[in-house]
């Protein structure tokens, strides 16, 4: 993601070294970002390219997104897929792919490092996030795309020959 602007890298990065680190001081912030300035427990991933970034997302405890804008929100639907807890700032993406926080967490600036902390520190919960996650990642699969365009088309089909039909009296 950025550094800065609407996927707010630098957030993330203070957001860690100021709160988390505090509470958590072996935590580890992989962050992936176009630049970052160097910390001993943040290691700076620049461009990685996708078999690395699918290990980095399958390894982690927690995918962190603080961005205030994500379209269809893929990288959610990635995080899902590898079974990693979220913890994202609203936006609309998030909000759909998280199903307003059933998914995953949707927090504000202001409890984003509290979020977290709890799920580093409660495996039980990120355990059952990473759980339903994987459960949702599939709704989101090529298949169950293909099967809701295909019920799609079916209904606007039947509508249309309702429409056309012309009614006996």
């Amino acid at each position: 993601g950025g550094w800065e602007g609407r996927k707010r890298g630098r957030f993330l990065f203070e957001t860690f070294v100021e709160y988390v680190l505090p509470k958590i001081s072996n935590a580890k912030l992989y962050m992936v970002s176009e630049s970052c300035p160097a910390h001993p427990n943040v290691i700076y991933v620049e461009y990685p390219n996708d078999e690395v970034l699918a290990r980095l997302m399958r390894e982690a405890w927690v995918f962190a997104r603080p961005s205030i804008y994500e379209g269809f929100g893929i990288p959610y639907v990635e995080a899902l897929a590898s079974g990693t807890a979220i913890v994202s700032s609203p936006n609309g993406g998030a909000n759909r792919i998280l199903a307003d926080g059933r998914y995953g967490v949707l927090a504000d600036d202001n409890s984003f490092g509290e979020h977290l902390v709890e799920l580093l520190r409660d495996s039980h919960k990120r355990k059952a996030l990473e759980a339903k996650g994987r459960a949702r990642a599939g709704e989101f699969s090529w298949a169950a795309v293909a099967v809701r365009h295909r019920e799609i088309y079916l209904e606007a089909v039947k509508e249309e020959a309702a429409a056309t039909t012309p009614i006996k009296s």
